[in-house]
């Protein structure tokens, strides 16, 4: 008979993961084509950065992942307050002939069954509408259900996808956040 997994020593609230905390969540996925690069790196501080660029007919996305995996039972039961802060920045260059896609930035919180239980979209931008370049803190306060026996995912994500179409066209897309940190607390 196969051992049960050891049990998660069950934390006290309010529960704080931010830089001084290294994230157990992080990691970058890509793709590209033709004439387009897509680079990111996602850190285990939290600090994470997506970038496309293209020069002509070709297509690419990345994407990030920063974030916290709460083993089974490591939170107390009953609803919680999630809240989230993060430094970001984006930039964005086109040619005249933009290409189509789009940038954005959600927070989630996930069962271990991957239902998402909690989103807040700071940002979801059509490259052609969007600002040249924008900083600032983002902040949100997600609420949730923690029930016994599932493990949960805090996670900040970002993606940034970009496409010529049949045309040709020049553009550099960049998405990075800085300095999150994640709070839980037991919700009013």
């Amino acid at each position: 008979m196969p051992a049960s997994p050891p049990q998660a020593r069950r934390l006290e609230l309010p529960v704080k993961v931010s830089g001084q905390t290294p994230l157990n969540l992080h990691h970058v996925r890509r793709y590209a084509s033709g004439a387009a690069d897509a680079q990111g790196h996602a850190n285990p501080d939290g600090n994470a950065e997506a970038k496309v660029v293209l020069n002509g007919k070709g297509a690419a996305w990345v994407e990030f992942e920063v974030g916290h995996v709460f083993a089974a039972d490591a939170l107390p039961p009953g609803s919680l307050t999630l809240r989230l802060a993060a430094s970001t920045r984006y930039d964005v260059t086109t040619s005249a002939d933009a290409p189509t896609g789009f940038l954005a930035l959600k927070a989630v919180v996930l069962n271990s069954r991957r239902r998402v239980l909690a989103r807040y979209n700071f940002r979801d931008v059509e490259i052609a509408q969007a600002a040249r370049s924008l900083s600032g803190k983002e902040d949100a306060v997600l609420t949730f259900t923690v029930d016994e026996g599932a493990a949960y995912q805090v996670i900040l994500a970002g993606r940034i996808e970009v496409d010529s179409g049949e045309g040709a066209a020049d553009a550099e897309v960049r998405l990075a956040v800085e300095a999150p940190s994640f709070e839980l607390t037991a919700a009013p």
